[in-house]
Parts: C-alpha cells; structure tokens; sequence
C-alpha cells in the first residue's frame, strides 16, 4: 500500500503537481522531506524543465540579437557601407596610423 501511495505522488508529480500538494498528499511534515524525495525521482520531469528552460534562454537570446541589430542599424549613418573614396585620391592614413603607435610596446630607457 506504501508503495501505491507513493507511486501516486510520483505520478501527480509527474502531472505538474507542485511540491505543497504532494507534501499534504502524502502527510509529510516538512516540505524539505517532499522535496528530497521527488526532486531527483523523474528525469523526464527534469528533462522537460531543462528543454523549457533552454528555450527561455535561447528566446531572450534571439530577442536581444534582434534589438541590437536594430538599435545599431539606427546609429549606422547613412552611405556607410558604400566606400565613399573619390577615383585618385587616397584614403586619410591618420586614423590608421595613430592606431598602429598606440599597439606598439612602450620603450624602456637604459636598456
């Protein structure tokens, strides 16, 4: 009969019951004991809450990517991925090398 009673709760569990219910199903004390117990006890259970927990986080993911996306796509100024160079005339090397002397290791004197 205690085996019965039990598999009961485990397949209320199962079912979606949260711990509170098991533990007056079941007359536990303590819902520290209910919880030791049926925690662990079916991995589908845990499967499911693993695979909707992935998916929450995949979602906001998705979400994010899609507001960055967009916030920068309204930062971008207008024409910038075009090369804007006119034929002949270089493009201005000062950015480029300003960038270079700051990559490069400071000089130790005395040496």
């Amino acid at each position: 009969m205690h085996d019965l009673h039990y598999g009961a709760a485990s397949l209320a569990h199962e079912a979606g019951a949260d711990l509170k219910t098991l533990q007056d199903l079941l007359g536990h004390s303590s819902i520290v004991v209910t919880a030791d117990t049926y925690t662990s006890v079916l991995p589908d259970a845990q499967r499911r809450c693993a695979d909707a927990t992935a998916a929450l986080v995949l979602a906001a993911a998705r979400h994010t990517r899609k507001r960055i996306k967009q916030k920068a796509a309204k930062n971008r100024p207008a024409g910038r991925d075009e090369k804007q160079t006119t034929p002949g005339k270089q493009p201005d090397q000062t950015k480029r090398s300003r960038r270079s002397r700051s990559r490069r290791r400071p000089r130790r004197h005395g040496k």
